[in-house]
């Protein structure tokens, strides 16, 4: 195993650029890997780790009138980084930590408009209305 992930396309993020682009706005994708294109007039700022992705928001967001996070970022992420292989044999342990909520994070701005996306199971309404 390389690295830990919960795979996503960025089809969701492509299709709201696309959509703020042809109703005339200014689109900046803070964006991880995907397979799904980006709009060519969106500006995009490319990321591969959710640290990565809350510093170029923290850069962005405070001049954005709307910041919509449609990102898949894992909840959680490995404890340690090693700095080599580990080799086979021995048995693994794998301690995680809780990947910090970005948005929640990102400093408030009066009248900026924030959206984001969560995947829930289980009390649904009650974790989205404590999110909100």
């Amino acid at each position: 195993m390389r690295f830990l992930s919960n795979y996503s396309t960025g089809f969701m993020g492509a299709q709201l650029a696309a959509e703020a682009l042809k109703r005339g706005h200014r689109v900046t994708v803070v964006s991880g890997p995907g397979a799904e294109p980006l709009p060519a007039r969106a500006r995009v700022i490319p990321v591969e780790q959710a640290s990565e992705m809350e510093r170029a928001l923290r850069q962005q967001a405070p001049r954005a009138d709307a910041v919509i996070m449609a990102a898949a970022v894992a909840d959680f992420t490995p404890r340690h980084r090693q700095a080599r292989k580990l080799r086979r044999g021995a048995p693994l342990r794998l301690r995680l930590k809780p990947t910090p909520d970005i948005i929640a994070r990102l400093p408030k701005r009066r009248g900026q408009i924030r959206v984001g996306f969560a995947l829930e199971t289980g009390q649904v309404l009650a974790r989205a209305a404590r999110k909100l």
